[in-house]
């Protein structure tokens, strides 16, 4: 499976991307409530937990995000079909600077 140099690097993109369903993806503080933002959506953090806002849409882009990548790890003899895959892949998933 591990065959090159990409599929060690694609394996570390699906670590760290699975584990943004177990760590908080931004902690958002107002003047009334401290927000957190998870992949399930937002929650206000306090004395009561509450779902603030649902966010399916980011849960399933993150869904989609590790499987694609657990996909491209094994095409890694169909080299040009990997790399539109990835390419596809860091398409969706923006990155802002911060």
């Amino acid at each position: 499976m591990i065959q090159r140099i990409q599929s060690v690097y694609l394996f570390l993109a699906l670590i760290i991307t699975g584990s943004l369903f177990y760590l908080d993806l931004a902690d958002l503080a107002s003047p009334e409530n401290a927000y957190t933002l998870t992949y399930k959506g937002l929650i206000t953090t306090g004395e009561a937990s509450t779902m603030a806002m649902p966010a399916m849409a980011l849960n399933i882009l993150l869904l989609l995000a590790v499987a694609l990548t657990a996909v491209t790890i094994f095409l890694y003899k169909k080299r040009m079909i990997q790399i539109r895959l990835c390419a596809l892949n860091m398409a969706y998933m923006p990155v802002y600077p911060l």
